[in-house]
């Protein structure tokens, strides 16, 4: 049975992460995750969902004790193309344990400055190095250059000249597909840098997370597109222990509880 939420007053109360609690998430996660809203049942639930059923709490995406920012990125990071439900919850176990009790303790904004780093710097040049090694030249040394940049930089020069490198590729027809991901990807990533004019703080953090998990979709997808299903799973899981570490090095609660994935 899921873990029983207390009701009323005292469930507005901020949870407390738990060694029971952590495991009992293990327990729903390990059986499967799906890419999109599925079933009410373990095995059929997407990642967050699949939280809020062992937290005890109605049908959602958005777990009551997670930060939304946090929660909008590991949804959308879900939905990757990853190879199965199976390879899915394997490769995001960690990630639903670490950001476990971030609600209202965690720095959105340290946070946000963290996985846009993460983002350009080293999930965007993977991507590219997996594009330049099926081009010929100039356009392969253009794209290892470009992936050298990002990962010195991390500025929006840096994702708009990889997002220029792969459209050059594909204009000269070398793999039309894992070249128009990567634009894609520099594209969604260029536009993670540019702070969003809203009136709105908590709504710019939520949309910077949803950009970062999307430059991870369509990061995959041209690794998937260039290797196989078992690379596009391993630059997912990848990426997911970055988000892991950043979330270990803020301290927060569930990343105590870690040591219960090994």
């Amino acid at each position: 049975m899921p873990f029983a939420v207390k009701k009323g007053k005292e469930k507005e109360k901020q949870l407390k992460i738990t060694e029971q609690i952590a495991l009992q998430v293990l327990a729903v996660v390990d059986q499967g995750l799906y890419a999109g809203p599925g079933h009410e049942l373990p095995g059929q639930m997407g990642l967050e969902a699949a939280i809020c059923f062992a937290l005890g709490e109605r049908k959602s995406d958005q777990p009551s004790c997670v930060t939304p920012a946090l929660s909008r990125f590991c949804l959308d990071f879900s939905r990757g193309h990853w190879s199965s439900s199976a390879a899915r919850a394997q490769g995001l176990r960690r990630l639903a344990i670490a950001q476990l009790g971030t609600a209202n303790s965690l720095d959105e904004v340290l946070f946000e400055q963290h996985l846009t780093a993460a983002t350009v710097r080293r999930l965007l040049p993977k991507a590219v190095r997996y594009l330049a090694y099926t081009c010929q030249e100039p356009h392969r040394a253009n794209l290892l250059e470009t992936a050298r940049q990002c990962e010195c930089e991390a500025t929006k020069y840096a994702s708009l000249k990889a997002f220029n490198a792969a459209a050059d590729a594909r204009a000269a027809s070398f793999n039309r597909k894992p070249a128009t991901c990567v634009v894609s990807a520099a594209s969604t990533a260029h536009f993670l840098e540019t702070p969003l004019n809203s009136l709105n703080e908590a709504f710019a953090r939520y949309e910077g997370s949803r950009r970062a998990a999307e430059t991870a979709r369509w990061a995959a997808l041209g690794a998937h597109s260039v290797c196989s299903a078992p690379a596009t799973d391993t630059l997912l899981h990848w990426f997911a222990e970055k988000v892991v570490r950043i979330l270990i090095e803020m301290k927060t609660p569930g990343s105590k509880f870690l040591h219960l994935t090994q």
